[in-house]
Parts: structure tokens; sequence; C-alpha cells
């Protein structure tokens, strides 16, 4: 019974110096990461906080009542995009449009990918909405606050894209100024600057 108990503290000394070795792992990531300034952020791009409204991105009236929305512009030239557009195959949330810049025959591609989502898809066949609000890089992600844009992020992962989604949450069911409503969150806190 003594080689039984005695086995199991050796194992759990195994157990926690492998975990003490794969925490150190992880430290030095990050800090070879920061060394080399290898970050995974999406890239803010040159837009002024209420400079542009959910008409200029292409979005129906129905946007603008939205507490927080994203329009995310896609092209089918580009990989990433294509990998965008894959992370949302199942559905996007009703809080997500997309804008996608060609024509209807390369278009293809993307919806296809993005069928559960259909009635929330632009097509920017000539480019003038892209031209009209300066977006020549996607994907690109703008951030939208009851119609109004509040900032725009180039995208370089559908990791970061997804990042990107705001989501709402019941308030509590107590009254607040005689009204209820919904609380609208980032999915991320590190989206905040």
């Amino acid at each position: 019974m003594t080689w039984v108990i005695g086995s199991l503290i050796v194992l759990a000394i195994v157990v926690a110096v492998i975990c003490g070795a794969l925490i150190e792992v992880f430290r030095q990531l990050v800090q070879i990461r920061t060394a080399i300034n290898l970050s995974d952020d999406a890239i803010p791009l040159d837009v002024r906080p209420g400079e542009l409204h959910a008409g200029d991105l292409g979005l129906p009236a129905i946007a603008e009542a939205l507490p927080a929305a994203i329009a995310v512009f896609l092209s089918p030239k580009c990989a990433t995009c294509i990998a965008v557009a894959e992370a949302f195959r199942g559905g996007a949330p009703e809080t997500v449009w997309f804008v996608l810049t060609a024509d209807r025959e390369q278009v293809a591609s993307l919806s296809h990918r993005l069928a559960a989502s259909e009635q929330r898809i632009i097509v920017d066949e000539d480019g003038g909405i892209a031209k009209r609000v300066g977006v020549d890089v996607t994907p690109a992600v703008f951030t939208l606050h009851h119609g109004v844009v509040v900032h725009a992020n180039a995208v370089s992962t559908a990791r970061q894209a997804l990042g990107l989604v705001p989501t709402t949450l019941p308030r509590s069911r107590g009254r607040e100024n005689g009204r209820t409503g919904t609380v609208v969150a980032p999915v991320s806190s590190e989206l905040r600057r």
C-alpha cells in the first residue's frame, strides 16, 4: 500500500514540474512576441468617429436603429476575406452586415459562405461604397453605434473580425428611468481604445 502512495506522490511532483515548465514556455512566448513587435491586433483605419453613418456604408435604415453593429467589407480576391466569410458560414448575429466589393459573378464565392446571413449582404458592384468611405483594404470592419461609425479597423484574421462583433446583453430585471432595454457590450475588452 505504501508503494501506491509513494507512486502518487512522485506522479504529483512530475505533473507539477511539467505544469511549471509549460507556464514558463508561455511566458517566454509572450516575451518573444513583445520583443519582435509581433501583435495580433486589428489595425485602426483613419476614420474619425461620427464622420460616417450607416447609409454611407450602403446599409439600410434598419441598421441605424441598432444600438451596435458592424459592417464587414470583404473582397473575393483576398484569402483572408474568404477565411473571414468562412468564420461566419453558419450565420452571423443580426448586428453584422457584409459589404462585398466585387461584381455579382465574383461575389458568388463569398455569398455561398454567407448564405445564412444573405439578408444582410450588400454588394458594392462598382466599388462606389468603398471609394466613398475610403476603404482601400479588405477585410475591414466598421463599428457603428446607433448608425454612426465610431471606428474602423483592418483585420488580418477571422479571430480579429469575430472579436469585433457586438453583443447585446439583457439589462437587469429592475427598471431604469421607467424603461427597460439592452446594454451593448463588445466581445473583447481589448477593443476599447
